[in-house]
């Protein structure tokens, strides 16, 4: 009689693993399941977010808005959404996005003119002037992202989209006839209410490029924000301050469109959707390299021209 081990072998199983742009992801080839990641733990970036809603939910109080030292800590909402936001620039050693610092920038220019437009309401147009640098990086990050990727297109947004950026053009010109109807400059103010132009085509511009995006959040956000600028403007009519209202649409807008464009960066960090990574860099790199082309070519040309007319000039003296 042959005696069989009842015992089987029990088959190796081979784990493989599958790279994904950005990602590693590790599986059973038994398995049609992925492994779970261990839940997520309260980190510093968690506490620095409470700490940032603490902070802005004291300007909710008539109180502390009145203190002498809310200045200083109007720096702190905002200020703290842009330092997470600068310590999720590193993403190790090896995959970094430098576009994401301009976020951060963003950001912070936005936490400078809260502080400083609180000081006094005689501010307003240097805070407008730091405003408008964040709005600026704002619309630097998404038009260098869609522009590299060859998104830049109208073609790209929903008639959803269209229709909101349709509204936000109108916006923007409401907003710039309420501000030139009155504006002389021989007035008090001479031309610093021309600050606002930059400052709403900024925002418009930044509103209508974000559907091209097509991160909902980023555009969310924008419409907060304008929401809030629009109400401040009804203010000196309604003859009462609606913070109540305007700071939590600020302050939620600019944390939408920070969650926005950390979804944003990291699908180009990803390489999802053609969308290329370190867009503003490398936009910035590849106008630095047409603008010094076109500097070659004129010297090349002018050389070229100067070499012509000494030839000429050579040929005339062979003449003589």
């Amino acid at each position: 009689k042959m005696k069989h081990n009842t015992k089987q072998s029990r088959p190796s199983i081979k784990t493989t693993k599958v790279t994904k742009p950005g990602k590693n992801v590790s599986f059973d080839q038994n398995s049609s399941s992925t492994n779970e990641k261990p839940p997520r733990k309260f980190g510093q970036e968690d506490v620095l977010a409470v700490l940032s809603i603490l902070t802005a939910s004291l300007f909710m109080i008539g109180s502390f808005r009145s203190l002498k030292i809310a200045p200083m800590f109007k720096i702190f909402p905002v200020g703290i959404i842009s330092y997470i936001v600068y310590g999720r620039a590193k993403r190790g050693e090896e995959d970094s996005d430098p576009t994401i610092s301009f976020l951060g920038a963003g950001l912070f220019f936005h936490a400078i003119g809260d502080s400083y437009l609180h000081q006094s309401r005689d501010n307003i147009f240097v805070a407008c002037i730091l405003f408008g640098v964040g709005w600026a990086v704002y619309l630097l990050i998404i038009t260098s992202e869609l522009w590299l990727a060859g998104r830049l297109n109208l073609r790209e947004t929903s008639w959803a989209g269209r229709l909101s950026m349709l509204i936000g053009l109108v916006y923007g010109i409401n907003f710039l006839s309420s501000i030139l109807k009155d504006f002389d400059h021989r007035g008090e103010n001479g031309y610093w209410p021309l600050i606002f132009v930059i400052y709403a085509f900024f925002q418009s511009a930044t509103l209508a490029v974000s559907h091209m995006a097509h991160t909902k959040l980023i555009t969310l956000g924008c419409w907060m924000y304008i929401f809030s600028d629009s109400i401040i403007l009804m203010e000196p009519s309604l003859k009462m301050e609606l913070y109540w209202i305007t700071w939590p649409l600020y302050y939620g807008g600019q944390w939408a469109i920070t969650m926005g464009f950390m979804r944003f960066l990291e699908r180009s960090i990803d390489g999802v959707q053609g969308i290329p990574d370190n867009g503003v860099p490398a936009m910035l790199s590849t106008l630095a390299d047409i603008s010094a082309g076109t500097r070659t070519n004129f010297h090349t040309s002018q050389q070229r021209e100067q070499s012509v007319d000494d030839d000429s000039d050579g040929d005339e003296e062979d003449l003589d």
